[in-house]
């Protein structure tokens, strides 16, 4: 069976790169590889946008009910992350298309 290498959700906005589990607030094992990544499309973000996203566990937001992202951290996908997008709430959950190509 063929592993998934990587799952990205995409949320309208809060500028954040959420790092697996949502349900604990014990870090899991792979904590320092979801660090490494984290960082890595942060610091790519405000190196080409110059928008500065925070890099965080999804459990330090809220504690969600369930997540697709821990659903498939959950199945064996490791690289499991959310990040929220650049729209600082002015439209709500409306995502914008002049967003798409920026």
């Amino acid at each position: 069976a063929r592993q998934i290498e990587l799952y990205l959700g995409f949320h309208s906005y809060s500028h954040l790169f959420l790092k697996p589990v949502g349900y604990d607030r014990n870090p899991p094992v792979d904590a320092a590889m979801h660090n490494a990544a984290g960082s890595a499309v942060v610091n790519a973000i405000a190196g080409t946008h110059g928008k500065i996203y925070k890099n965080i566990r999804r459990v330090e937001l809220y504690p969600p009910s369930g997540s697709s992202q821990d659903w498939m951290y959950s199945k064996g996908g490791k690289n499991a992350y959310t990040i929220e997008l650049r729209d600082t709430g002015r439209y709500g959950d409306v995502f914008l298309e002049y967003l798409v190509d920026a």
